[in-house]
Formats: structure tokens, C-alpha cells, sequence
């Protein structure tokens, strides 16, 4: 599913945003109990973009990120996810913090 996921979103996001400078998707499938940590029944993916930040080093959340966001879960939900494998979130990260 990661490896699928990641061609579709370049293919149908990267190019089309300019503003996205990189992704990375992030598959969980532990938690952490009591310092340890646990395998869960869920995968949970996450998409983080880095984006360019403004001037001033800030995010500015516009309707771009907006249509960003639901495209990926639309991307993801394409792909036909197992049972187990659920879309839990897009975040948008500064390049300047990769």
C-alpha cells in the first residue's frame, strides 16, 4: 500500500502543487505502552508534506492544503485499503524542520 500510495501522489500531487517541496508517508502499526511498544490491529498512515514556508518562516493554511489533504485520502482510498489499513491524517511540515 505505501509503495502504491507514493506513486499516486506523485503522479497526481507533487506536480500540481509547487508549494510541496517533499512527502514522506509514515505506516504505524505500534503504540507505545508503558514505555514499551505494542502492536495495534491497525496499519494508520499518515502523509506529511514539507512545504515552503513564507517570509516569516510561518504556514499559511490556504485552500490548496485543503484540496491537498482530501486528494490524499481520495488517493488512498483508490487503492482499496485491507481492513485493517486506515487513513489517519495529512500534516504539513516547514522544510526548514525536515
Amino acid at each position: 500500500m505505501k509503495v502504491l500510495l507514493d506513486k499516486l501522489i506523485r503522479k497526481l500531487i507533487i506536480g500540481k502543487y509547487p508549494f510541496i517541496q517533499d512527502f514522506e508517508i509514515k505506516a504505524d502499526t505500534f503504540r507505545p505502552v508503558m514505555g514499551k511498544l505494542k502492536k495495534i490491529g491497525v496499519e494508520k498512515y499518515v502523509v506529511i508534506y514539507y512545504v515552503t514556508p513564507d517570509e516569516d518562516g510561518d504556514i499559511t493554511i490556504t485552500e490548496d492544503f485543503k484540496e491537498v489533504a482530501e486528494l490524499t485520502e481520495t488517493c488512498f482510498n483508490a487503492l482499496g485499503p485491507e481492513h485493517y489499513q486506515r487513513f489517519d491524517d495529512v500534516e504539513f511540515h516547514s522544510t526548514e524542520t525536515k
